[in-house]
């Protein structure tokens, strides 16, 4: 299940706005579903979303697009 770059973006800096976000993933994995974010920006949104139980992650925080 992919989770849309704008609800990842709830994730501040600061750690804030969060919860909203933590009660999708759960609700995804009650639901037998694999989250995937997109759109991770920075570190503190990859260990939000680590901690949270998202094991993998699409952004260009993490690797920019190959272009062959």
């Amino acid at each position: 299940m992919k989770l849309d770059r704008l609800l990842i973006e709830t994730v501040a800096p600061d750690g804030e706005g969060g919860l909203l976000l933590a009660n999708v993933i759960r609700m995804a994995q009650d639901l037998s579903l694999h989250p995937i974010p997109e759109g991770v920006s920075h570190a503190d949104q990859a260990d939000f979303l680590a901690v949270n139980g998202c094991r993998e992650m699409q952004a260009f925080f993490f690797r920019q697009p190959f272009l062959a």
